[in-house]
């Protein structure tokens, strides 16, 4: 699991086996591509107020489960909203779309995957 965007050993902390990990990560999945979208959306028109709300709720998904280098890109990007300003949107956009994959190729079979080699912050 090399360069895995989330940290498993911070998924293990609040699951209880690896069917509820696989559940969580599913559930990540589909948020995601749902984040993503919304995202794309609101920037496209300018919309920086609910794009920042979406990099708060990202943020959190991603504390959740170790996703720190995304929790950290939506963390900035929340903040310059609040002043009117777009700032770390396309790093916050690459950051998602590695989520999205990599949830994707790992959660092909509907197996999670096993592990802690998460990510390095």
């Amino acid at each position: 699991m090399v360069n895995a965007p989330i940290n498993l050993e911070q998924l293990d902390k609040i699951a209880s086996n690896e069917d509820e990990v696989g559940e969580i990560l599913r559930e990540l999945l589909d948020q995601s591509r749902v984040d993503l979208s919304e995202m794309q959306a609101a920037l496209r028109v300018g919309d920086i107020l609910t794009a920042g709300r979406i990099a708060h709720r990202i943020k959190g998904a991603g504390r959740m489960v170790g996703a720190d280098t995304l929790a950290n890109i939506c963390e900035a990007m929340e903040r310059a909203s609040r002043d009117g300003k777009l700032a770390f949107e396309q790093e916050a956009i690459i950051e998602l779309t590695r989520l999205i994959r990599w949830l994707e190729i790992n959660l092909d079979g509907n197996a999670a995957p096993s592990g802690g080699d998460g990510e390095q912050s």
